[in-house]
């Protein structure tokens, strides 16, 4: 994430002041980013007097989105495609979406899961009735029964949404499929 962090930048109200400072950390009140150190304001009771400091990277600093390959061209056993270093490049899927958001992919003993990582809204056909705060997922290699019928390198497609007390719960599933993945260089 080094070079993410290169472009990010600080953004906070204006009782946070900038001073001469060095890498990103937080301790005390100080916030470090790079070569920059933002310090909020304390009252005498060391209390914060009421600043908010955002880290982000603007989308006007961030590289442009490309199609870099598809699902099937993950190795059996990783996680990225061999030809785009996951430290080097943040990949996407466009699922739902006009654009790519970005996605992770994660293992846990088994398998991979490659999963959203902005919840967006599901089941919102009629927005007034209300809707679920979710995400999609693509897995391979679980445990999960569904998953072994995927072929040719197909992962298994399943929406997820965050339920009573935001335990992640499943929701459909589109059955297998080879999504394209997007890239976008840190």
């Amino acid at each position: 994430m080094r070079h993410a962090l290169e472009r990010a930048e600080l953004f906070c109200s204006a009782q946070w002041r900038r001073i001469p400072g060095g890498r990103l950390r937080a301790e005390r009140g100080i916030v470090a980013f790079e070569s920059e150190v933002w310090v909020l304001r304390l009252n005498a009771a060391n209390v914060a007097v009421g600043a908010l400091c955002l880290f982000f990277t603007p989308q006007a600093l961030a590289a442009e989105w490309f199609p870099c390959g598809y699902a099937s061209q993950i190795p059996n056993g990783g996680c990225w495609l061999p030809s785009h270093d996951p430290h080097r490049y943040q990949y996407g899927v466009k699922y739902n979406t006009h654009t790519p958001q970005p996605v992770v992919c994660s293992h846990w003993n088994y398998g991979h899961r490659l999963h959203s990582v902005t919840p967006y809204a599901l089941v919102g056909d009629d927005p007034s009735t209300g809707s679920h705060m979710a995400g999609v997922m693509f897995y391979r290699q679980t445990l999960a029964q569904d998953d072994d019928v995927c072929t040719g390198g197909t992962w298994r497609h399943q929406y997820w949404y965050y339920g009573a007390d935001n335990k992640v719960t499943p929701y459909a599933s589109h059955g297998c499929m080879d999504i394209q993945i997007f890239c976008r260089a840190f």
